[in-house]
């Protein structure tokens, strides 16, 4: 996310008549991802791993963006912003790409090391942002620097790949178009909401005073209390999946509801008093949207069966077609009916959500008499090929049974169950039994 933010700032100042450059970066990645999702979802996977090969490509393709951009800021007028408008397409491709390479990283590993990464990345940014918040534009220091950044963190994606993906699992089952539209769009239908709610509104809001209204100081704040909370939650949420579930499920739309609410408060000319809360609300929000959006997308897919590619490109398509509707829609708004239409967006979310909660309730109800550990049993058997006694077996694990009372249920010895757990372990990619009912639930 901070490329996304210093490769904008590389261009953008408040002060300058070029003043929307963000949106057209948005726009080049929303149609970068749909190609993107194209090729993913309809004309089967990509073969773009992160090797050496690929971070290099990724690395010059980032080079020539910044180069490109800047050889437009020092031509000026119209030439110089159809020069610009093209490294944005160029970036808009790299940064797609550099986020699908990243996801691949973080789909193999479990929950809990899969929160610490994507927590402690969002405190490198924030650091980051606050660091370097100063006047970029056009100066070749902060060039050069971004391209070393781009650098080090492609060094760091290939060799993070190599080392997660030796013995690792991955979800690469064949997608389709059928399976997708039926299957992933559903299950994943309250990320995709959440991200098209907050990309809507943060479009109909952002502008040059959302740059200068920037709180380094609080933003930090925001990026350390999120990433300790998803640390405690994720290492020690040993309470069972079925709680962390619950818990997961109830943080997600309530980080949404705070990053719209702060957006909708901070706009009401009584709430000029209250800066500092709703800066406080936005950026635990944002903070906690960020991480839980990406980590939601993660774990649906594993329990599809799926690689997570094509469901995050279609977030980022989706995110910036909510982000460039909202962005239009406020050149057409008076600003004094923005809290209006920001209040509408929450109560439609908060709508959304209601009928969710409402027809899961109904789907639990009705299937609450087949017993949850066989069905997800036997959906882990068909998806790593387990045989039929590994499958009881590991029923039994996820009913929370030991080897010697498996072995009393099956009529088969502790030495015997042991074997099969060992084999079960090996065909999942995991290396406990916390592990493995994180991958089963």
């Amino acid at each position: 996310m901070y490329a996304y933010i210093f490769f904008n700032r590389l261009s953008f100042a408040p002060e300058v008549g070029f003043h929307y450059h963000p949106v057209f970066v948005q726009a080049a990645m929303m149609l970068c991802a749909a190609v993107a999702l194209a090729l993913l979802a309809f004309r089967g996977r990509f073969d773009l791993r992160p090797d050496a090969r690929s971070c290099l490509a990724l690395g010059a393709l980032f080079i020539v963006g910044v180069a490109v951009d800047q050889a437009g800021l020092v031509m000026g007028g119209q030439g110089g912003l159809a020069v610009q408008l093209f490294a944005c397409m160029l970036f808009g491709c790299a940064f797609v790409l550099y986020t699908l390479l990243w996801v691949q990283v973080y789909e193999v590993l479990p929950l809990p090391r899969l929160f610490a990464a994507v927590s402690c990345a969002l405190v490198l940014s924030a650091l980051a942002r606050a660091v370097t918040y100063v006047d970029m534009r056009g100066q070749g220091v902060w060039c050069v620097a971004f391209c070393a950044v781009m650098a080090l963190s492609l060094t760091m994606l290939n060799r993070s790949f190599r080392i997660v993906s030796a013995g690792a699992t991955r979800s690469e089952g064949p997608l389709g178009r059928e399976r997708f539209a039926k299957g992933l769009l559903f299950t994943l239908r309250g990320p995709f909401a959440a991200a098209a709610a907050v990309a809507f509104g943060t479009g109909l809001t952002w502008g040059e005073a959302a740059v200068e209204e920037y709180r380094p100081p609080i933003a930090l704040a925001a990026a350390f209390l999120v990433c300790a909370l998803n640390l405690v939650f994720g290492f020690c949420g040993r309470n069972g999946p079925k709680a962390r579930s619950a818990l997961f499920g109830a943080v997600f739309p309530l980080s949404t509801i705070l990053l719209l609410a702060s957006l909708v408060l901070g706009r009401f000319d009584g709430a000029a008093g209250l800066p500092v809360l709703f800066d406080a609300m936005y950026y635990v929000g944002l903070s906690l949207f960020e991480v839980h959006v990406l980590v939601a997308i993660i774990v649906a897919s594993r329990g599809s069966g799926v690689s997570s590619l094509a469901p995050f490109a279609a977030k980022m398509v989706v995110y910036g077609a909510g982000f460039l509707a909202g962005k239009a829609l406020s050149f057409a708004l008076d600003p004094a009916s923005l809290p209006a239409v920001l209040t509408a967006v929450l109560l439609a979310y908060l709508a959304f959500n209601v009928v969710v909660l409402a027809v899961n309730q109904v789907s639990d109800a009705a299937g609450s008499s087949a017993p949850v550990q066989e069905a997800i049993s036997m959906r882990m058997g068909e998806r790593y090929g387990l045989t039929p006694r590994e499958k009881e077996v590991l029923s039994c694990l996820l009913e929370g049974r030991s080897y010697e009372g498996i072995g009393r249920t099956l009529f088969i010895s502790s030495s015997t169950v042991k074997t099969h757990v060992k084999h079960i372990y090996e065909k999942v990619g995991v290396g406990s039994r916390d592990e493995l009912i994180d991958q089963a639930f």
